[in-house]
């Protein structure tokens, strides 16, 4: 059992800490402030110091400094201090944080991780710890700073050695804390990898083989996602756009792809689109985030949504891999009769492709099959009418004329926006969603 020093000013949480750990069998002593810690420090030793975020007699991180460099305790952080200060005192050596309102549980859990490492915790390297960015994802801030309650523990990223909780599930995220996050440039919280999977209403799940269980090794996965986000930030990203919502849908995409990719048959299909030539890779990520930004400017707001949107327009040229690439970069006046069918199979291919991977929901299937569909029934493969169509696939299709446009390739040109827009409504005219084309627009005022 631990032998745990509380520094606490206030009387009640300090006997309550310590109501808590002897119910675990754990010494304890309180003590008022920092300065007489420092004195009781300098002749009795203690496995774990437990100190509340602010210190009213001597500053936080200068005792936490302190600590680290006279001592061999650990440090619990009670209460969440400003960010800034907890990326700093992390990089101190402190140990763990728990919540001002913390549960029982997640103070014992803090303190049985202290207790695994077997070596004084201020000596393990980082080198020694496990990443943990395999173990969490991104979850918009907007999205969870307006609910009432939310149904998922919320984190902020430390370092990939480090979460810190910020709000228990079932509670609100304090409004003026959210604030704060904003203020400092925060876009985005954490939560884990089984939480955002429920929030978005995603399994995988084997089925007659197509897909295997086979888990991507975690060095692999943080690659593959580091690798992801930045080819998102490089290859879609247009001046003029607003940068806000630019970060909202590359942060949900990453989260998503890396989701996915946790599965090595999932992350292999994604792989495929980068075979031939990085130009179809670039398309599809230009296509899943530009079809979540029209979705948000429309008003929608639910995860699940676009988590669709994401995948239909990460996979929707899919089955492009299985013709030969130099023939989309061909004007099609110069195609042959063979070639021309070729090319307009693609969509058809890629859903005979997406109904073999049982990863992919099947009107995410329907959104990719349908993205060379029109409003006026004159599009392929099938002609359907505006009232045939996926609801979403409206946007999937608005977003693809106007990537395959706008981004720059080895083998095209970019255009600049305002004319990609009038080249679109030339061509297209009333075959383009009004509405959905609006939202575009209203992305780049």
């Amino acid at each position: 059992m631990a032998k745990v020093l509380i520094i606490e000013d206030e009387e009640e949480i300090g006997n309550l800490l310590s109501l808590d750990l002897r119910a675990k069998k754990h010494t304890t002593t309180i003590i008022g402030d920092s300065l007489s810690a420092v004195q009781l420090l300098e002749a009795e030793k203690f496995d774990i110091i437990i100190t509340s975020a602010e210190s009213r007699t001597m500053p936080g991180l200068k005792f936490i400094e302190w600590v680290k460099n006279n001592t061999k305790s650990a440090i619990i952080i009670h209460g969440f201090p400003p960010l800034a200060d907890a990326k700093a005192a992390f990089e101190l050596g402190v140990d763990d944080f728990i919540n001002n309102k913390y549960q029982a549980d997640e103070l014992y859990s803090a303190i049985d991780n202290i207790g695994k490492k077997h070596i004084p915790p201020h000596a393990t390297s980082f080198a020694k710890r496990e990443n943990l960015d395999t173990q969490y994802t991104r979850i918009l801030l907007e999205e969870v700073r307006s609910k009432e309650k939310n149904d998922f523990d919320l984190y902020i990223r430390l370092s990939e050695y480090k979460y810190l909780k910020v709000c228990n599930r079932n509670m609100a995220l304090p409004a003026e804390r959210a604030e704060s996050f904003k203020k400092k440039g925060v876009h985005a919280l954490y939560t884990s990898k089984d939480d955002f999977r429920k929030l978005v209403n995603f399994s995988i799940k084997a089925i007659s083989g197509a897909v295997s269980n086979k888990q991507t090794p975690k060095d692999e996965l943080i690659r593959f996602i580091e690798s992801t986000n930045d080819t998102i930030l490089k290859s879609t990203y247009l001046n003029g756009v607003d940068k806000e919502s630019f970060t909202y849908a590359r942060e949900f995409l990453t989260s998503s792809i890396g989701v996915l990719a946790e599965n090595f048959d999932a992350k292999a299909l994604i792989e495929s689109l980068n075979s031939k030539s990085d130009a179809l890779y670039n398309h599809s990520l230009g296509v899943a985030i530009y079809a979540i930004l029209i979705a948000r400017k429309l008003g929608f707001t639910s995860s699940q949504v676009f988590f669709k949107l994401g995948l239909a327009g990460l996979f929707h040229d899919i089955g492009k891999n299985e013709i030969p690439p130099e023939l989309f970069w061909k004007s099609r006046p110069l195609l042959t009769a063979q070639e021309r069918t070729l090319v307009d199979s693609h969509p058809d291919r890629t859903y005979k492709i997406l109904s073999k991977a049982s990863f992919v929901p099947t009107d995410v299937i329907r959104l990719a099959h349908e993205h060379h569909e029109d409003m006026k029934g004159t599009g392929r493969p099938r002609g359907l009418t505006k009232g045939e169509l996926h609801p979403l696939s409206k946007i999937v299709i608005t977003a693809n004329l106007f990537v395959e446009r706008v981004i720059k390739t080895r083998e095209t040109v970019a255009m600049p926006i305002q004319q990609a827009f009038k080249d679109m409504e030339t061509i297209y005219g009333d075959a383009l969603d009004l509405e959905t084309m609006t939202a575009l627009k209203a992305l780049f005022t």
